[in-house]
């Protein structure tokens, strides 16, 4: 009986060894690309790579945000949200390019290889163009 507990402690051990290892439950820190502000100064576009573990692939965000706020590591995208499809497009910080049009416009360029999981073309106000490349 004590040899089975042992046993069944061990085991366990071992699992959440491994699963750690795979980075599984790491909460991994965004990395900030690049980081806009309009033309007014009250919405900031940040571009930012969410790094994957075990179970996805590296991502890259583009969320709009208040210019005075700072992005968390918690969030995604809110308005556009990639990856490299297993690898047939590369992820860095040219895959996607944005530039403000107007205090409520702005214009997204990404790399037509990427694999696209959110695309928004309005949020709130403002309204989102992407582009091909």
């Amino acid at each position: 009986m004590k040899t089975l507990n042992v046993l069944k402690i061990l085991t366990s051990l071992t699992i959440l060894t491994v699963l750690q290892s795979c980075n599984i439950f790491d909460a991994s820190k965004n990395e900030i690309i690049l980081e806009k502000c309009g033309f007014s100064r009250i919405h900031k576009a940040v571009l930012f790579l969410k790094p994957g573990n075990a179970t996805t692939n590296n991502s890259i965000h583009l969320s709009i945000i208040d210019c005075k706020d700072k992005l968390e590591d918690s969030q995604n995208g809110n308005v556009f949200v990639a990856d490299s499809d297993h690898g047939d497009a590369t992820i860095d910080s040219l895959c996607v390019i944005f530039n403000w049009q107007s205090n409520d416009t702005l214009k997204v360029y990404y790399d037509s290889t990427l694999r696209i999981f959110k695309q928004e073309a309005i949020l709130k106000d403002l309204v989102i163009i992407y582009e091909k490349k």
